[in-house]
């Protein structure tokens, strides 16, 4: 699929978690457009940014949209509204700030660089994003935060790129300090990032909890975070029902201002659905269909200019 609209280069990218084939680009141009990837098209553009994107996070119903911006500021929006929701002041430093979404424990997770260069975790209120409930300052290492939050386990994953430690808390917004840290995972050997898979992904007979990729110099490590169990019974406790990977709407649907959360289903029923094939049929975008119907009238010119020689 070829998407384009940007001016300049496009630096952020998050798929829509609720509705098929609906993305977030963020570009380097200061805006950010929705896209619907199967039709080629654009569904929304939002450029009340005063410099670049560097980061977004959908919530998990697909409905709100969480930016961070290079003018230090943090918004949260419906893109599909033509007004912003929440207009924050972020950190005070001068590098990237990144953020993500913990809606079951009502908290909106934010990370970046305090005046004095340090790198702190700020908590929001999700339901009201311009109440800060909490800040925490981490340590003076350079590398920008990269934040991940599984809702399955209520567990935030902390690291930076060139880190060589992953650090994790639980968070519980019924007691109170509410972000209680765990352990952490370290090595002696710097990432250049991370990823984490997808819950379909781990050993759920195994007890392990999340998959995260390391990218180093030359290889891409898998790094198993297992909670100690010795039992070789499925541990029902530590994996509720999670996100059945399929969309709760179409991109029509979502659009036309629906919003639906995710079908949840026990682990092993996705885990499933994940392995069988799914097929993807794209549409032919606007430039084809303008291209096709020149092509088609130009062939109607030349056939008409046939008929009229004939007859003459």
């Amino acid at each position: 699929m070829r998407l384009e609209g940007h001016q300049k280069r496009v630096g952020a990218m998050r798929f829509n978690p609720a509705a098929a084939n609906i993305v977030a680009t963020g570009s380097y141009d200061n805006t950010v457009k929705i896209w619907d990837v199967q039709a080629q098209a654009q569904v929304c553009s939002y450029e009340a940014f005063d410099d670049f994107i560097q980061s977004m996070a959908w919530n998990s119903t697909g409905s709100m949209l969480s930016v961070t911006a290079k003018d230090k500021k943090f918004r949260v929006f419906d893109p599909r509204a033509t007004e912003t929701a929440v207009e924050i002041e972020g950190f005070g430093g001068a590098k990237s700030m990144n953020t993500c979404w913990a809606e079951n424990q009502n908290r909106l997770v934010l990370t970046g660089f305090t005046k004095n260069a340090s790198r702190a975790l700020r908590f929001y209120d999700a339901r009201n994003p311009a109440n800060m409930l909490d800040e925490i300052e981490l340590d003076q290492s350079a590398g920008a935060l990269i934040p991940w939050y599984d809702e399955d386990t209520c567990m935030l994953y902390i690291t930076g790129k060139g880190d060589g430690q992953i650090r994790y808390y639980e968070l519980d917004a019924a007691e109170e300090p509410y972000c209680h840290f765990l352990s952490e995972f370290r090595s002696a050997t710097p990432h250049k990032g991370v990823c984490f898979a997808p819950k379909t992904a781990v050993n759920y007979m195994n007890c392990e909890v999340a998959l995260c990729l390391r990218l180093q110099k030359e290889i891409i490590e898998p790094i198993r975070f297992v909670v100690p169990r010795k039992s070789d019974q499925f541990q029902g406790d530590i994996y509720p029902d999670t996100n059945s990977g399929k969309p709760a709407m179409t991109a029509e649907e979502w659009a036309a201002g629906e919003s639906r959360a995710p079908e949840k289903v026990p682990i092993q029923q996705a885990c499933e659905a994940q392995s069988a094939a799914m097929e993807f049929v794209a549409r032919k975008s606007p430039a084809e269909l303008e291209r096709e119907l020149a092509e088609a009238n130009q062939r109607i010119r030349q056939l008409e200019a046939e008929l009229a020689a004939l007859r003459g």
